[in-house]
């Protein structure tokens, strides 16, 4: 699958380079993937999805997708008029289900990132999407309402990139590699930061690790938790695993959450239970203070961090980086959004 325009796909069956074959190919994959979620939920719940860096082609994706996105996830819960518009125009869209306390805002945040082409050629998208959350959830604050974002790409440092490119022997860091390009992040920030009461939780994914990003302890900055869910692909040296949340039936506040990972092995069949939040870390209900406590104890207590290092893959121990000279780097993302903020934490850390 391809996201650049000038990216050409080679078609592996025939030997030929055929984009109207790779599109077939890439619909009927979402098909296939929508048949199988939808055997395993009841037929009544919808299904919230945002796009990853790797679920696009170029040209007409998004118009291809939007009636089986809307029929077969949505339910057609959003407004039709609504989801058309923006799903169209950038893969971004909101959902306010039946019966919901919150509204749903699903974030194309690819289109913050390096790795989109059109930021390149001056396109505009990503700077309407922004408009328009400004918009959505000035929306929900008059309402009364709270907000869930969900996005692909999180803000903040791209650990990896750091520590393979700017960390010296020492653990110093050079320069940091973000997620999102400076200006966007700044002004999703600013965003978020003026209607930070109103955003109870955010979602993210990309990293295909298990971790969080948090404001900084203290201020208002930002949207407050991001909460990253590990990838169920093991590229990246993780366990395959999802999180299971629950919440406040009255507020929808996130209370807690457990942890399900898939072990390789001879007899291993299914994902089975891995941990549980709160249990884990001696934390108590909510979730979001228990998170930001959680911070300021890492660094000091030797055993609970043993244990996020332990989670951040999984439990897959064999493909753990993750060791006394790196620690800062990772340890730092999870406070520090901004560029400045992030090297200064992991060079100053010791």
């Amino acid at each position: 699958m391809c996201l650049r325009t000038e990216c050409v796909c080679n078609n592996g069956v025939y030997g030929t380079q055929d984009e109207a074959a790779l599109r077939s190919f890439v619909y009927k994959t979402f098909e296939f993937i929508i048949k199988k979620v939808r055997e395993t939920l009841p037929e009544d719940v919808p299904v919230v999805f945002v796009l990853g860096n790797n679920d696009s082609y170029a040209g007409d994706f998004l118009k291809d997708t939007t009636g089986l996105f809307y029929t077969s996830f949505l339910l057609e819960e959003a407004d039709l008029a609504a989801f058309t518009n923006t799903y169209r125009q950038g893969g971004y869209y909101k959902i306010e289900p039946f019966q919901s306390r919150v509204v749903f805002i699903c974030l194309n945040t690819l289109l913050f990132t390096a790795h989109w082409s059109g930021a390149e050629q001056g396109s505009t998208v990503p700077w309407q999407q922004l408009t328009w959350l400004e918009e959505t959830l000035a929306d929900a604050r008059s309402k009364g309402k709270k907000v869930w974002l969900l996005m692909h790409v999180p803000p903040g440092a791209d650990v990896y990139g750091t520590v393979n490119t700017y960390m010296d022997e020492t653990g110093r860091i050079s320069d940091a590699r973000m997620m999102w390009e400076r200006d966007y992040q700044e002004r999703f920030m600013e965003i978020t930061r003026t209607y930070r009461e109103v955003i109870e939780a955010g979602f993210a994914g990309h990293t295909h690790m298990d971790e969080y990003l948090v404001s900084r302890p203290g201020d208002k900055k930002g949207p407050g938790i991001i909460l990253i869910t590990p990838g169920i692909s093991p590229v990246f040296g993780n366990n395959p695993a999802f999180k299971v949340f629950t919440m406040s039936h009255e507020t929808w506040e996130l209370l807690d959450y457990r942890s399900m990972t898939y072990f390789f092995g001879p007899l291993t069949e299914d994902f089975v239970f891995y941990y549980l939040f709160s249990k884990a870390y001696s934390m108590e209900t909510p979730l979001e203070p228990s998170l930001v406590a959680l911070i300021s104890l890492l660094p000091v207590d030797t055993i609970l961090r043993e244990r996020y290092t332990r989670f951040y893959y999984s439990g897959h121990d064999e493909g753990n980086k993750i060791n006394d000279i790196n620690w800062p780097a990772y340890w730092c993302a999870m406070g520090n959004m901004d560029k400045e903020d992030y090297i200064d934490c992991v060079n100053g850390y010791r």
